[in-house]
């Protein structure tokens, strides 16, 4: 479903292919040095082969390495009897700035700065870090999400002015696509790590002409064209997944190919949402996938309220019809992760 408004504006998030800084778990920011493992190019390639099928009027790239190199291997895959669209850098779409700890294995940061670094997961728009402006000058207080949201802002504002009615792929990183969805869903700053970008994760928005109005997230985070049906949890493997989808896409669903090598516990009909919060009151350091199926393509108010974190339940989040939606919750008691929203099981699926 489409907003009704001939001036919608599509946007397509792509999250850059594995780096090697993601393979060896280190914090990477605005650094330029992280570049494309081979499984990232891969990554990349696939990404173009599943994009090129549908039409952009231009692609928006940030300047860093690992996305570029993303968008050069999206553009490889057109051919001269289909040209790829025009390729704008744009050095808003860096990623997240995080002063003295980018290079660093995220291990390293937990331990050297643990408070900073539990602000950065539970709190991130309250994390502060002194930033040196040059060798001769005292460091400087600095907001890496504040920064961040600035320049989204800027972003989104001159994107939505001059690329109004297009369609637009923007590639980029996680944590800045995080931050632009979330801003444009009104989603709280907080959620920035509960968004969830796989790297080659598509994500999808669309924004009206009107612009005191909510975007509405087509789907967030597929990754199918990758041949993961599911995308990999974001924090280790422990917790309940659970699986929201109606009556009528589960009777098509072969578990064992969506979740290969692990039970799938359903659970429908009357007393299903008292049964999925005992579920997820119980989360412990195993593995649950839980598939709970809904009469109609939207949560009640009853079970939205289990679920969803408050400021989630905006006019643009919403779970559609007919589709697939994922959230982890890794531990007992904490906050969900959107892992993925309104995606289809169907790897050959094309953009709406």
């Amino acid at each position: 479903m489409s907003l009704e408004n001939d001036t919608v504006t599509r946007v397509i998030f792509v999250r850059h292919g594995q780096s090697d800084y993601n393979a060896q778990g280190r914090f990477q920011g605005s650094l330029d040095e992280p570049q494309l493992t081979s499984k990232g190019w891969k990554t990349a390639l696939q990404c173009g082969q599943h994009l090129n099928k549908n039409h952009f009027d231009v692609i928006v790239c940030s300047p860093l390495r690992r996305a570029r190199q993303t968008v050069e291997s999206i553009v490889s895959t057109y051919g001269p009897g289909h040209p790829a669209p025009p390729v704008i850098y744009d050095a808003r779409l860096r990623e997240v700035h995080l002063p003295g700890w980018e290079g660093l294995p995220m291990q390293t940061v937990q331990s050297l700065f643990p408070a900073s670094y539990r602000l950065w997961k539970q709190s991130p728009d309250l994390l502060v870090l002194p930033s040196p402006i040059d060798a001769t000058s005292p460091a400087k207080d600095f907001s890496p999400l504040g920064d961040m949201r600035q320049r989204a802002t800027e972003f989104q504002n001159d994107l939505l002015l001059h690329h109004r009615g297009q369609t637009v792929l923007v590639v980029g990183h996680g944590a800045a696509i995080s931050v632009l969805i979330g801003m444009a869903l009104n989603l709280s700053p907080d959620d920035v790590h509960c968004v969830q970008q796989s790297n080659g994760g598509i994500s999808c928005l669309e924004f009206a002409s009107r612009q005191d109005k909510p975007a509405r997230a087509c789907y967030i985070n597929r990754t199918q064209h990758l041949g993961e049906m599911l995308p990999k949890m974001k924090e280790g493997r422990s917790g309940v997944r659970l699986l929201l989808l109606t009556e009528h896409r589960a009777a098509r669903i072969s578990w064992p190919e969506v979740v290969p090598g692990a039970p799938v516990h359903v659970v429908k009909g009357e007393g299903s949402t008292e049964v999925v919060s005992s579920l997820l009151s119980e989360a412990d350091d195993r593995v649950r996938t839980v598939a709970w199926i809904q009469p109609s393509g939207r949560l009640s108010d009853k079970a939205a309220s289990i679920l969803l974190r408050p400021s989630w339940q905006s006019q643009g989040l919403v779970v559609e019809q007919d589709t697939l939606t994922v959230l982890h919750y890794p531990r007992r008691g904490c906050a969900p992760i959107l892992q993925a929203l309104n995606i289809d099981p169907d790897p050959e699926t094309s953009i709406p």
